[in-house]
């Protein structure tokens, strides 16, 4: 790991951990509303200032690894952290009555979100291998 890639990934990690020490609690005391609370915002706050957005901006910035394996990363890290966050989700009970359980329905969002990020990165996968394949029959002919 280079230095750049640990002061991307350092500097992240600090601003959640000055964000969720400073900022939410002043959230919580000028509007009312509480992060730990809800399941979603807190994901979409680790996962995404922790883990996706380091990885897309090293992804596109840096040289040294391959842009594919950084995305391939954030996607696997998202569905694992998808997985931690949704925690004891039922989708039975938030299909069956969406707007009396909110916290069924925000694990059902969140897993959701990581099976989609998943099945984009296979989709992505399989279209890119599928174009290598054709271009390298092409080269031969």
């Amino acid at each position: 790991m280079s230095a750049r890639e640990n002061l991307v990934i350092l500097s992240s990690l600090a601003l959640l951990v000055v964000l969720v020490l400073v900022g939410l609690p002043l959230l919580e005391d000028m509007t009312g509303f509480s992060i730990n609370a809800y399941p979603l915002p807190g994901f979409l706050l680790v996962t995404g200032l922790a883990i996706v957005l380091p990885q897309l901006y090293l992804a596109s910035t840096d040289t040294a690894v391959s842009p594919r394996s950084r995305v391939r990363f954030a996607v696997i890290a998202t569905g694992i952290f998808a997985l931690g966050f949704a925690g004891g989700t039922y989708p039975e009970a938030a299909l069956e009555a969406p707007l009396e359980n909110l916290e069924s329905l925000q694990g059902l969002v969140i897993l959701v979100i990581g099976a989609g990020a998943f099945l984009g990165l296979v989709c992505y996968e399989f279209l890119a291998g599928f174009r290598s394949e054709s271009t390298d029959g092409d080269s031969s002919a």
